[in-house]
């Protein structure tokens, strides 16, 4: 019972973070959102290849179980106190695909498991809204998919902005200034959500400012991982940077 207490209070928790290989935004965001915070939280990453994001088999590919708990296992290595898959393959590939996938990193590694699309799912319940406008990178092919899975768990889609790309380096050149002006084109209002579904997506950075302009919620996909990951380790009552009302803890 003591260790286990002081295992509890031990500082910093580690955040381990598998993000795909050709994914240029998570860390540049994670590290302004925990600048400064060393004594209490650090985070550390694996990659997983991933180059390309469609339909095919290929790509799907990208995204195994043993790929997964291979890069899980690399973070179980340096103690990691919880482990977020920063990726949202989940989000079409399936919801209950990804919770397979962290109950088997659970059960090889010991240490709590979570995902994008999972915090992303969560959080949209933490803040219910009327209706979710969605907004990504992919094919046409890949946002019907995201459409049926989330309605599938009872969210309301309104529509999706979709920009059709599949090679995952292009996803991030997208700038922040542009994803700031298509979250503000969907016509989301008050009482209603932008989901930006791709963790290589910069719409964090702009966050305050399409909230503001919007009056809607942003329910951005690294946003969300880092709030599971902040969950899973107990870490819920930081004074963070505005990065929106999804880490507004």
């Amino acid at each position: 019972c003591k260790a286990a207490m002081m295992e509890k209070k031990r500082l910093p928790r580690r955040i381990g973070m598998i993000v795909p290989s050709s994914n240029t935004v998570v860390e540049p965001i994670c590290s302004r959102l925990f600048a400064g915070m060393e004594a209490q939280i650090t985070v550390h990453y694996a990659r997983l290849e991933v180059i390309n994001v469609s339909l095919d088999e290929g790509s799907a590919r990208q995204f195994t179980s043993d790929a997964m708990v291979r890069a899980a296992m690399q973070l179980a290595q340096a103690n990691a106190d919880a482990i977020v898959w920063n990726g949202t393959a989940g989000s079409w590939l399936g919801i209950e695909r990804d919770r397979r996938i962290c109950r088997r990193i659970e059960k090889e590694t010991g240490i709590k498991t979570s995902t994008a699309s999972l915090g992303l799912v969560n959080s949209c319940r933490d803040f219910p809204v009327e209706c979710l406008h969605l907004v990504t990178p992919y094919i046409k092919e890949i946002n019907d998919a995201i459409i049926r899975e989330y309605e599938a768990l009872g969210l309301k889609i309104s529509g999706v902005t979709g920009l059709g790309i599949t090679k995952n380096t292009d996803i991030g050149s997208v700038t922040a200034g542009q994803m700031e002006d298509l979250c503000c084109r969907t016509g989301a209002k008050a009482g209603e959500g932008i989901a930006v579904v791709c963790t290589n997506l910069a719409a964090a950075w702009r966050a305050e400012a399409i909230e503001k302009k919007t009056g809607a919620v942003l329910f951005d996909s690294v946003t969300a991982a880092i709030r599971e990951a902040l969950r899973l380790t107990g870490l819920t009552d930081l004074s963070l940077p505005s990065f929106g009302t999804l880490l507004d803890l």
